[in-house]
């Protein structure tokens, strides 16, 4: 936890930086690369009331949804 307060304040971020080194989380939402044993890269738009509203998956983190795509799964 060290690491990420330290990162936090360098980087004068207002949002706490988290770290889930035993996958617990990453399991959890199912978005566990087995064999590199790292997420998966995601986006979760999550409501107030803790359901997933929508979400994005993708395989590769070069690939990622435009801003537009996930602005349209707010409506």
């Amino acid at each position: 936890m060290g690491d990420l307060h330290y990162l936090q304040s360098h980087l004068d971020l207002e949002f706490p930086l988290l770290s889930d080194p035993e996958l617990t989380v990453i399991k959890a939402f199912g978005v566990l690369d087995e064999e590199n044993r790292i997420a998966w890269p995601t986006i979760f738009i999550i409501a107030k009331d803790g359901r997933i509203r929508w979400r994005s998956i993708s395989s590769t983190y070069k690939e990622r949804d435009s801003s537009q795509t996930i602005l349209e799964g707010l409506d």
